[in-house]
């Protein structure tokens, strides 16, 4: 009987220390990759959410001012110092880096609404070397890693541009 007791407790099936450490490390490596690739995933994602909220921004702001700006008459390019006549509109960017639309009427208003509050833009507008356009060049900034711009040239109707040969506000009349 006291065979059967030394052979009962000689059997030991756990595991030794060896075995346990070697888990350890494995498991503590595929725990180690699995956290960079989370953040790396996740740092990839911002960055491309950032980079899409600013081309969308820019290329809607351009859209906006090609629409208000193709059937204007007296378009003029000058730049933040220039004095503008009461009934004209104007597009300008403010101190916060959103692009701004000045009419009598309706007074300052964004003219991306709240959409550009993450986004600094620039504007710059240019006389063409094509009578009766104008080139407008819109550029997005996020954070100043995510820089987008956008170039087009802008048929004007409603006939010749006048003032600065390039400058950072547009005013017209609607």
């Amino acid at each position: 009987m006291k065979y059967d007791l030394i052979k009962l407790f000689s059997r030991r099936s756990g595991f030794t220390l060896i075995e346990l450490m070697i888990t350890l490390s494995l498991l503590s490596i595929v725990i180690g990759l699995a956290y960079n690739f989370y953040f790396y995933f996740i740092r990839s994602n911002d960055i491309a959410l950032k980079q899409s909220t600013v081309q969308q921004n820019v290329r809607l702001t351009k859209d906006i001012i090609e629409s208000n700006i193709r059937y204007a008459s007296n378009v003029t390019i000058g730049n933040s110092t220039s004095v503008v006549p009461n009934n004209y509109t104007k597009i300008y960017v403010n101190n916060a880096g959103e692009i701004m639309k000045y009419d009598a009427i309706n007074g300052d208003k964004k003219l991306l609404g709240m959409t550009s509050s993450t986004t600094d833009m620039t504007l710059l507008f240019e006389k063409s070397t094509k009578d009766s356009f104008i080139k407008v060049t819109v550029t997005g900034d996020i954070d100043g890693n995510n820089v987008y711009f956008i170039t087009s040239e802008v048929l004007l109707y409603g006939g010749a541009i006048s003032g600065n040969n390039s400058g950072d506000m547009l005013y017209f009349l609607p």
